[in-house]
């Protein structure tokens, strides 16, 4: 019961700072971790959340899907590397042709 009282305490927190837009991406689950992080102090832990958030925004990660690997193939000319099927165990077998690296 505590833990849910104080998730919802900093949920409106959050909500009237406007840290939070999308409650799909930062699901109860996610925010429990820096709830416990900071043993449930609403306070240092908002204060750990606004600090991650600014980070996320100086690092630009949301902007990482828009992200153009344009220089793919000259990359796999000169390094060649890549994954090919599964062991028996179902585990990727990478594969890295380090003879043929320029």
């Amino acid at each position: 019961m505590f833990i849910l009282i104080n998730l919802q305490t900093w949920k409106k927190k959050l909500e009237t700072d406007g840290l939070v837009s999308d409650w799909v991406k930062y699901h109860d689950l996610f925010l429990l971790r820096f709830l416990r992080a900071r043993k449930f102090d609403i306070t240092k832990t908002h204060e750990m959340f606004t600090t991650y958030m600014k980070w996320r925004n100086e690092a630009k990660v949301d902007e990482i899907e828009d992200f153009d690997f344009t220089e793919q193939l000259k990359v796999k000319e000169v390094y060649p590397h890549g994954y090919h099927k599964t062991d028996n165990y179902g585990r990727p077998i990478y594969i890295e042709i380090i003879s043929k690296c320029n």
